[in-house]
């Protein structure tokens, strides 16, 4: 497995001091989460900047620990621990160094956010393409449909794919790509029907519980001998989805590999009582606070971690919520169409897609 990554200017390098496996496990994590982000070690080494992974374990405690709350958290040599969930943080110019043991991953883009938002910009939870080189950013909640429309978008030889479900904004009013693997559902079969016919992925709710529970026990008994860790079948989807990269998806030709400008922006809903598309204007403002709000579900499980970090590090939730909110008001400010498209409650999956690329290729 490959240990090094490379995501737009930050390089992810795992530290192969820890044990085994704590290796293995985290090369696992690591593949599955960034999986197409693969490069060899002197292309992460020579990035600008470097998010390095090591393991928790091996964390080195200092002498001048300046606070510590018994049994829950420590700061030391400006290393945040997090004592209850055996993690720790430190950040620097350009780098980012996270302890870590098997089970406390944190996820990637949680983890490249604290060094995006140093070179002023910021995750959005957004689908993304481009349009004969001109950004498009489609902001929407799960299940609303953005697999869908980018399964149907990427056939069409005007448009790459930016991102399905994150994309990344910057100060400059621009789109970065954030390729990472997608999440596909059983309900996903008819907009990837190749890929299903060619792995047949099976989930059980019942079987899939089973797995987690035999693997996280099997993985306590190993990690004390120092044996590898379990790995569950790739055919078995214990999440209820599978992660496949984009690239095992698309053509090549059909992936956005640089930055472009914002050009428009479409929120998706969904709502009752309608039998076709619907577009109407929206004050930018709610589209502010909707990006807001969408960025915040989609780290919300770390929020506790945050604030403990934050308060010390001596930085206000608004102020991190404000570094946050620049790049997103940039972006807004320089797109040329804002716009909420509501979709059909009932509208199918597949036809989604579909009607939804028409209606914007159309606008």
């Amino acid at each position: 497995m490959n240990s090094f990554f490379k995501v737009g200017d930050i390089g992810v390098l795992l530290d192969t001091s820890g044990d085994r496996f704590w290796r293995t496990y985290l090369e696992h994590q690591l593949n599955t989460q960034l999986d197409g982000f693969q490069c060899n070690r002197n292309v992460a080494i020579s990035s600008n900047y470097q998010l390095r992974i090591r393991d928790y374990s091996l964390l080195p405690v200092g002498d001048n620990i300046s606070l510590i709350v018994p049994r829950y958290c420590m700061f030391f040599d400006n290393i945040y621990v997090d004592l209850q969930m055996g993690v720790a943080l430190r950040e620097m110019k350009n780098r980012v160094d996270y302890w870590c043991s098997p089970t406390t991953f944190f996820s990637a883009p949680f983890l490249l956010q604290f060094l995006l938002l140093q070179q002023g910009k910021t995750f959005t939870h957004s689908a993304a393409i481009s349009v004969d080189g001109i950004g498009i950013l489609l902001p929407a909640y799960g299940g609303i449909g953005k697999t869908a429309f980018i399964s149907q978008a990427a056939n069409n030889k005007r448009v790459k794919v930016i991102g399905d479900d994150l994309a990344i904004l910057t100060k400059d009013g621009m789109l970065e790509p954030y390729l990472r693997p997608f999440c596909l559902y059983k309900y996903h079969k008819a907009l990837f029907p190749d890929f299903f016919s060619n792995h047949h992925i099976y989930h059980n709710k019942y079987i899939a519980w089973g797995w987690r529970a035999c693997r996280s026990a099997a993985n306590m008994i190993f990690s004390r001998f120092e044996m590898s860790s379990c790995r569950i079948p790739k055919n078995v989807a214990t999440t209820g989805y599978v992660s496949v990269s984009p690239t095992r998806l698309f053509h090549d030709s059909s992936l956005e590999k640089s930055s472009v400008q914002i050009g428009k922006i479409y929120l998706l809903q969904r709502s009752k009582g309608l039998t076709d598309l619907k577009m109407e204007p929206i004050d930018k403002n709610y589209l502010t606070s909707f990006l807001l709000n969408g960025f915040y579900h989609e780290f919300h499980k770390y929020s506790r971690f945050l604030c403990s970090w934050l308060s010390n590090v001596g930085v206000s939730l608004s102020e991190y919520f404000c570094s946050v909110e620049k790049p997103i008001k940039s972006v807004i400010e320089k797109s040329t169409e804002v716009k909420k498209i509501t979709i059909p409650e009932k509208m199918p999956i597949a036809e989604t897609g579909e009607r939804l690329l028409d209606f914007i290729l159309k606008a």
